[in-house]
């Protein structure tokens, strides 16, 4: 079968073969949709040669996840669709469950820039789910997306989608009543949580000055950073390290920052931690 030249996966031209091959053989099959999440926002804000790098960095994941276990199909820019011949959902699942590990131990770093990478996942079998080809494609994609608003990395299955809905509707309402009452409280209430504090506080956030400090980066695998602190954003944090006798500067994504600390030059008495 011919491969994608970028991922070295099969490319999609293969996958309707390969499944016919499946379902004249009268075999079960197990089909997961696989999508990057913030793709689009990754290309536009660091270009495409980077995202390039993101591509592969996730594909060689799944290569490691799903070696001999699975097939793997590029089927559009950063859409993948992963076979599994003979098995159900059970196994799908925990074999996704394996590559988002994969994803969280061994986080994306290219150049000085290291970021967190997560995937959504759909799950369709056949024939349960549907026995036309584009059907259970069809079907997978659906549950991808439905992922997709429950949170990165999540999975779904076809046939649980409308409880998974029901689940993210209820936490949507539960969220704007907490966010009805944190209002209502904030603008009647003159004392402590009354407006013009609040918009105080907001004031004084926004003028805040980080001073250049040394910082220790808790990363959520337990890798450790320690440097200068460059640059702070809402997107992250910029250091300034030094590896094997050689000073360079790392970009650090705060998804994959569990905490940070930061020393104030005059001693390390008083510190910032920022959970």
């Amino acid at each position: 079968m011919k491969r994608d030249n970028l991922t070295d996966l099969f490319e999609r031209e293969e996958l309707v073969p390969y499944l016919d091959k499946l379902i004249n053989e009268n075999r079960q099959f197990t089909l997961g949709l696989i999508d990057l999440n913030n793709f689009k926002k990754i290309n536009d804000k660091y270009g495409h040669v980077f995202g390039d790098e993101v591509l592969k960095y996730a594909t060689s994941t799944m290569k490691l996840t799903f070696v001999d276990r699975g097939t793997v199909f590029r089927y559009g820019g950063d859409e993948f669709i992963v076979i599994f011949p003979d098995q159900d959902k059970i196994y799908a699942r925990i074999l996704f469950k394996l590559n988002n590990r994969h994803l969280k131990k061994r986080p994306f770093l290219y150049g000085t820039k290291l970021l967190k990478v997560t995937v959504s996942y759909g799950i369709a079998s056949y024939p349960s789910d549907a026995i036309e080809i584009k059907a259970l494609i069809n079907s997978a994609d659906k549950a991808m997306y439905c992922s997709k608003k429950k949170g990165k990395g999540a999975i779904t299955d076809i046939a649980q989608i409308n409880r998974v809905k029901a689940k993210i509707f209820i936490r949507k309402i539960l969220l704007w009543v907490v966010l009805s009452i944190g209002i209502f409280y904030a603008f009647i209430s003159p004392g402590k949580f009354g407006v013009r504090k609040v918009i105080a506080g907001i004031r004084a956030m926004s003028i805040q000055k980080i001073p250049s400090n040394s910082c220790k980066v808790v990363l959520r695998n337990g890798f450790v950073f320690r440097g200068e602190l460059i640059e702070k954003d809402k997107d992250g944090l910029t250091l300034s390290i030094t590896l094997k006798g050689q000073k360079g500067k790392i970009r650090i994504d705060k998804s994959i920052i569990r905490r940070y600390v930061l020393y104030k030059s005059k001693g390390a008495n008083s510190n910032i931690v920022k959970e």
